[in-house]
Formats: C-alpha cells, sequence, structure tokens
C-alpha cells in the first residue's frame, strides 16, 4: 500500500487564520498603548517609538493591524461557503506591502503638512511624520515642491489602498457610477 500523503503543518493550513489573530491582538496591544496609555512602560515605550517613527499618524496604527486581520477572518468565512480558490482573496503579504506603502505615503503628507525643522527637534517630529515622514517628505519638497511631493504622496496612498485590498481600480470606477446614478 501507498504510503499516506504527509500532512502539511499547522502553520501552513491555517496561516490566514494565525495571520489574523496575530494582527488582531496587534491592534489591540497598540490600541492600547497609543490610545489608551494603558500597556505600561512598555506601552509608553511602543507609543514614543512609533511617534518618532510615524509621528501623528500612530493612531492609525491599531485600526490599520486591527482591519487587516479582520480582512483575513472576513476572508476566510466568504472562501468557505464560496469554496473560492485558496490563492484569492486577502493576502498577509499584499497586506505588509500596502500597509508599509500606505505608512510611507501618510507620513510624508504629514512630514509636508508640517515642515519639522531638524531630526534633533523630536517634539516636531512627534507631531508631524516622524522619522519616516522627514526621510520620504523632505527629498520629494525638495525635489518636487509642495504640490508635486503631495500629488505624489496621494498615489502612493491610493496605490497602497488599492494593494491591500486587492480591489481594482476598474471596480471602484463603476461602483462610483453605479453610487452617482
Amino acid at each position: 500500500a501507498a504510503p499516506a500523503p504527509a500532512r502539511p503543518p499547522f502553520w501552513r493550513v491555517q496561516s490566514r487564520d494565525l495571520w489574523a489573530v496575530a494582527l488582531i491582538t496587534l491592534g489591540v496591544l497598540l490600541a492600547l498603548a497609543l490610545w489608551g496609555r494603558q500597556l505600561g512602560p512598555v506601552g509608553s515605550g511602543i507609543d514614543t517609538a512609533c511617534a518618532l517613527l510615524a509621528g501623528w499618524a500612530r493612531v492609525l496604527l491599531p485600526l490599520v493591524a486591527a482591519g487587516a486581520g479582520i480582512a483575513l477572518l472576513v476572508d476566510r468565512s466568504q472562501r468557505a461557503k464560496e469554496d473560492a480558490d485558496p490563492s484569492d482573496g486577502a493576502d498577509p503579504w499584499r497586506l505588509a506591502v500596502g500597509t508599509v506603502l500606505g505608512l510611507l505615503g501618510v507620513c510624508g503628507l504629514a512630514e509636508l503638512a508640517k515642515h519639522t525643522p531638524s531630526f534633533s527637534n523630536t517634539h516636531a517630529l512627534k507631531t508631524a511624520g516622524g522619522y519616516v515622514g522627514a526621510v520620504v517628505g523632505r527629498p520629494l519638497h525638495a525635489g518636487l515642491g509642495t504640490a508635486g511631493a503631495s500629488v505624489l504622496l496621494v498615489a502612493v496612498v491610493l496605490v497602497a489602498v488599492l494593494i491591500a485590498t486587492g480591489v481594482p481600480i476598474a471596480s471602484v470606477g463603476r461602483a462610483l457610477r453605479i453610487g452617482g446614478v
């Protein structure tokens, strides 16, 4: 008799579920640290690090993390109902790329809005786009001016949303046309 096929490891079979739980947990922990100041000294350190890294955009991080996790769960339940191809739907890597691009775009836009004076002025960095915003926004502002950099960064945020959601732009256009009728 032929040997039974080897079962794949649980982390492959349940990778979407594991990613979903991890992202939702991260979102809740970030909310406790960034919004509620309820995570003790670790939370205070996380808030400071996120403020320096992403500036005011850090307040969005809990929503992004939990939203990505929920998207993975909703996608899982949709596929179970429809028996769709497992390669379709929410993908943790696509969500990660979309999130990183979105963070770069939002932090860059925050930098343009606040014009932080220097990397050593940590208070100004925390209220603007953080170090990420400064690294992204300043060179774009120097090369393209405020208007050009703003247009480019808004496009980056739009691309981030399209990548993270997996929604083709043609579908968005059709939905807007139908909604406008």
